[in-house]
């Protein structure tokens, strides 16, 4: 027996209380409790409501349809597109607001089924919005928490959580209680994804604290799950083990396959990290056995890596090297680039793995382009959410103001009707007309200044977090160009240099060739990483730099430097390092010159670094590239400034000014 939807109950109800034909609302409530109780086919409903549109014309459709799309998810995804567009363009015909808004948010879950994730995202945004109009919190609360589903499926992890903690704020007080606990979990999910593991852990346990008084309670049984999550990113291998074994023994007693893929999933992650490859490729086995049979599992690409890195530790190369392009085909077709690029760094390393050096290559330089692509991507899409959030905001605002003008204005006429005579009302009409003008010119003028001081507020606010993540997005760049530098020198550098010895009798020609490579890799290597800069410091690294420059290009390079190394941390000194090295690139990529100077010197309170080339000059487009965009981040996290100027006769000169510490 299937329990009859409350909301669908709640809002027949209501119509019932304003209908006409009071018998014909009765009549639709009584078809809705058969029509969920008995589990009729979508021909029965349809006779049902014909019947009823025989008796009354004005009856309207969108409940039951909206009732349909939602019994149909997710087993036929047809029928659910199917009843959804019917409901949705009704809904749109008759102004039907809350019949439209449940249509959105069904539309929200039909796009994501269809893998169209951001069709989805703009759906339950729509939703929202009604809901908003509508002051229907519980609505506003359930699409904020499936924007965030949706933000973790595309791998926007950040604003996932952002909008998992807005939804939170909007469920109402009694109902709270009852969302605590999931709340709790998801988000301790999402920060662990990111390694916050001590957030995740405080999540934790608030959530632990919500299970202390239930008992026998499967979604605290769940619990389990996360802290298996959390254990295995602290390498504590056993504890993980036991709370995922906990899990997945709580979701076969409750028959919920898809929880037990992914403790699964987990125990596999955890077998594999304890060299115990044949439990972890039982483990995955299981997992992706569940995913197959069950029509509503989501493609798990991580599951499929996971299996894949398994026959590889197995030396089953062949193997993963077909699981992995399958995983790189199934990456295509979707929109999630982070699938895409870690399927690409996967196939490198399993081609590495069987000595294919170009093949490998070449899906690590896919990787780290599409890498590329979604630091770009996670900058535009954070402007995006944060814009969205302050409309919201504002929209809020704007209404918890006018709501309390109303409040006032009813106060005040309700006052004004105690008032006896005709004489007193006509003098108080006469006043009350004057005020209410004065009111509202002083009303709207006060609105305007406040919403003009919000305005400015929310964008300081943009242009601070802007700020905020240019540097946490520089910061993140040089780990991972440490982190490739490393991969690049102990890994594909070692492999190459065995090939070489290899084929050094063999094949001296194919020798030659994978020695050609190999310094291709140890540049590249040392351009992503300046290891002189540990080892010999600023000065020396950007000596090194210039001379390098000089050997590379047709362009004659000089240095005049002074001794700065005391002055600037590791961290001041790579920025250092990082800005020439691209005032160097742009002078090689744009200027057409035929010599260029490093000049640094002492200057009061400062250090002045000056970069001049005898060139063609300054370039609009040069003046607003991506390279001056990163020199100015760097300059404005060390509060420093630069300008640029004229190298008369001819070129341009760089300066940047840097105030003087002590490392």
């Amino acid at each position: 027996m299937v329990i009859l939807d409350l909301l669908v109950v709640r809002t027949l109800l209501m119509r019932l209380k304003h209908s006409k034909n009071a018998y014909i609302a009765t009549a639709i409530v009584l078809c809705s409790m058969v029509i969920s109780i008995f589990s009729l086919n979508a021909e029965s409903i349809d006779s049902l409501y014909s019947i009823l549109s025989r008796l009354d014309k004005g009856v309207q459709k969108v409940e039951v349809y909206n009732q349909l799309t939602k019994q149909y998810l997710p087993v036929d995804v047809d029928s659910v597109s199917h009843y959804n567009d019917k409901a949705k363009h009704l809904a749109l015909d008759i102004n039907d607001q809350a019949g439209l808004m449940l249509a959105y948010k069904y539309e929200c879950f039909v796009h994501s089924l269809a893998n169209e994730q951001h069709k989805a995202i703009e759906s339950a945004k729509k939703s929202f919005e009604i809901a908003q109009e509508l002051n229907d919190s519980s609505m506003m609360a359930a699409n904020f928490n499936n924007i965030a589903l949706l933000h973790d499926k595309l791998g926007n992890l950040e604003t996932a959580i952002e909008f998992m903690e807005l939804s939170n704020q909007y469920y109402p007080d009694k109902k709270k209680g009852e969302k605590q606990l999931m709340y709790f979990q998801n988000l301790a999910f999402y920060y662990a994804k990111i390694n916050h593991l001590t957030k995740a852990k405080s999540l934790v346990e608030e959530a632990s604290l919500i299970c202390a008084n239930e008992e026998d309670n499967y979604a605290c049984q769940k619990l389990d799950l996360v802290k298996g999550y959390i254990f295995l990113l602290e390498e504590k291998f056993i504890q993980g083990e036991t709370s995922v074994n906990k899990a997945i023994q709580a979701a076969k007693e409750n028959n919920d396959r898809l929880l037990q893929a992914d403790g699964y999933e987990i125990q596999s992650e955890i077998l594999l990290k304890q060299n115990r490859y044949e439990e972890a490729k039982k483990a995955i086995n299981k997992a992706i056995n569940i995913l197959e049979k069950e029509i509503s599992a989501p493609n798990n690409y991580k599951i499929y890596s996971l299996h894949g890195k398994i026959e590889m530790a197995l030396g089953n190369y062949k193997l993963a090297e077909s699981i992995l392009t399958n995983n790189l085909e199934s990456a295509q077709n979707n929109p999630n680039k982070k699938n895409l690029s870690n399927a690409h760094l996967d196939l490198s390393e399993v081609k590495s793995r069987q000595h294919k050096p170009e093949e490998a290559f070449y899906h690590y330089r896919k990787h780290r382009d599409l890498e590329e692509e979604i630091t770009k991507d996670i900058r535009a899409k954070t402007i995006s959410a944060i814009k969205f959030k302050n409309e919201i905001k504002v929209q809020q605002s704007l209404n918890d103001y006018l709501l309390k003008e109303q409040e006032q204005d009813k106060l005040i006429i309700k006052q004004n009707r105690k008032l006896n005579g005709w004489v007193t009302v006509a003098s108080l009409l006469l006043m009350i007309t004057f005020v209410q003008y004065y009111r509202a010119f002083n009303k709207q003028k006060q609105v305007n200044k406040e919403l003009s001081t919000l305005v400015e507020e929310r964008t300081n606010e943009i242009l601070d977090l802007n700020s905020k993540f240019s540097l946490e997005l520089i910061y993140h760049q040089e780990n991972e160009k440490t982190r490739i530098s490393k991969e690049l020198h102990d890994h594909i550098g070692h492999e190459l240099l065995l090939l070489k010895h290899e084929l050094g009798n063999q094949s001296p020609s194919s020798a030659s060739k994978v020695d050609s490579i190999l310094e291709d890799v140890r540049s590249i290597s040392k351009g992503l990483h300046p290891v002189s800069l540990n080892q010999f410091g600023l000065t020396k690294a950007l000596e090194g730099l210039t001379e390098r420059n000089d050997k590379s290009s047709d362009i004659v390079f000089s240095h005049q430097l002074v001794n700065i190394d005391q002055y600037f941390s590791y961290q001041n000194a790579l920025n250092i390092y990082r800005m020439v090295q691209e005032a160097f690139t742009n002078v090689i990529k744009h200027s057409k010159a035929t010599a260029a100077q490093l000049q640094i010197n002492f200057d009061a309170d400062k250090i002045n670094i000056v970069i001049r080339d005898n060139g063609i000059g300054l370039q609009k487009e040069y003046k607003n590239g991506i390279g001056i965009f990163s020199i100015q981040s760097r300059i404005n996290a060390m509060n420093g400034n630069f300008n640029f100027s004229e190298n008369k006769p001819r070129g341009t000169v760089l300066n940047i000014g840097l105030p003087l510490t002590h490392s």
